[in-house]
């Protein structure tokens, strides 16, 4: 949960720096509602990021190539959501 916290505050970290840019740039309303929707688009990929999840690129692949259909999207956002009991290796053994 608190990378979940993580991501929504990386979002909007990015989202307002933007929009700022955007407006010091004085970009049209076009460029603004394309990021926008990158942004939308890629959650899948940005929580598989934040997470840190082991398959990273296969959800970010997955995401790109068939996040347009609705099933894609949820599966990727699904696998990135997903909960791994991973260990690393650094830390397998501590007790030795």
């Amino acid at each position: 949960m608190k990378s979940f916290g993580r991501l929504i505050l990386y979002f909007f970290i990015g989202l307002i720096s933007f929009l700022i840019l955007d407006a010091i740039l004085g970009s049209t309303p076009f460029i603004t509602l394309v990021g926008i929707g990158l942004g939308v688009y890629l959650i899948p990929t940005i929580i598989a990021l934040a997470r840190k999840v082991p398959s990273t690129l296969s959800v970010a692949v997955l995401n790109i190539f068939l996040g347009w259909s609705i099933i894609g999207f949820v599966v990727a956002l699904v696998w990135a959501l997903k909960n791994y009991d991973y260990v690393p290796p650094d830390l397998r053994n501590k007790d030795k």
